[in-house]
């Protein structure tokens, strides 16, 4: 299928397209799954320096919002007719980033921005097995070759953590 861009003003702002784009990032005329993870992530530091959550709810909820974005994609690309990978769907950015950030228990700002590099990294180059699960259908495939990039980011920072040496005691 092909992917179709709202175009419609009222469309634009409705409320599958404003959550399925974070607020609109996914229109950005470059890097659009860049700029939603970039939201996400600046979303998530915020919360985390404002609410100073325990590691065990920064988990919960990646979990949650895993959840919430599988149920908003399918709405979203109902709704919209957008085919099976919207170009403007990027909540499935903004649960795999809060994955990377729950499972490596990032709580600076250079762990968000380790993280964010290497998930992007991930979900850019796509390596087997994040590209197998591209082809679930729908919103399956949309989200989960993202939270595969976050395990694959996940395991790379937990590795370079204990290579140098600097993985928290928890």
């Amino acid at each position: 299928m092909t992917c179709r861009r709202p175009t419609d003003p009222a469309n634009l702002f409705s409320a599958p397209v404003l959550l399925g784009s974070l607020g609109l990032s996914g229109f950005a005329p470059y890097m659009r799954g860049t700029c939603g993870t970039a939201v996400a992530a600046l979303g998530l530091a915020l919360w985390c320096y404002l609410a100073a959550p325990p590691q065990w709810q920064m988990f919960a909820i990646a979990t949650a919002l895993s959840l919430v974005c599988v149920l908003v994609g399918e709405w979203a690309i109902a709704r919209n007719e957008a085919g099976d990978d919207p170009d403007w769907f990027v909540l499935d950015e903004a649960a795999a980033m809060a994955l990377v950030l729950g499972l490596t228990q990032a709580s600076t700002p250079l762990d968000f921005c380790f993280a964010f590099v290497v998930f992007r990294f991930y979900d850019i180059a796509k390596p087997w097995p994040a590209s197998s699960f591209e082809h679930l259908p729908r919103s399956a495939g949309i989200l989960m070759d993202d939270l595969a990039a976050a395990c694959l980011g996940s395991w790379t920072i937990w590795t370079v953590r204990l290579l140098v040496n600097e993985a928290p005691i928890r």
